[in-house]
């Protein structure tokens, strides 16, 4: 059984019985970008639209999310097995993922701000 790490934002689908873990990584979220053609708020608004998703898309996250959690998975096979398990039921683990890289692939805060999940500072750019 795959245990997901949700301070570092990571998310476990199950893909035709067998669970994967999806980990945003800013390559990962790259990839997302290219592949749709949309920045990551619209692929969110997408996920969520429940008139929205559609296979590829769907398809796409998982992928990218498969990539950044280095996964030995074929990115050509995802679709089908998204097909197979049902895109219903792939769907929330999805967003759940795009949701979770938008908050910067922390835990969010109580406030809704995103932080490091252990409570301590981050340094400041610039």
């Amino acid at each position: 059984m795959i245990v997901a790490n949700a301070a570092r934002g990571e998310v476990v689908v199950a893909l035709a019985g067998t669970d994967h873990l999806l980990r945003p990584t800013h390559d990962a979220i790259s990839m997302i970008e290219a592949l749709t053609g949309l920045g990551l708020v619209g692929v969110a608004r997408r996920l969520l639209d429940p008139n929205g998703a559609a296979l590829r898309d769907v398809s796409f996250v998982i992928a990218a999310g498969l990539t950044g959690a280095g996964s030995t998975l074929k990115f050509d096979d995802v679709p089908r097995l998204v097909f197979e398990t049902g895109i219903l039921k792939v769907l929330p683990a999805a967003q759940a993922f795009v949701l979770a890289a938008l908050n910067g692939g922390q835990e969010a805060k109580p406030s809704g701000e995103a932080g490091p999940a252990d409570g301590k500072s981050s340094p400041s750019v610039g």
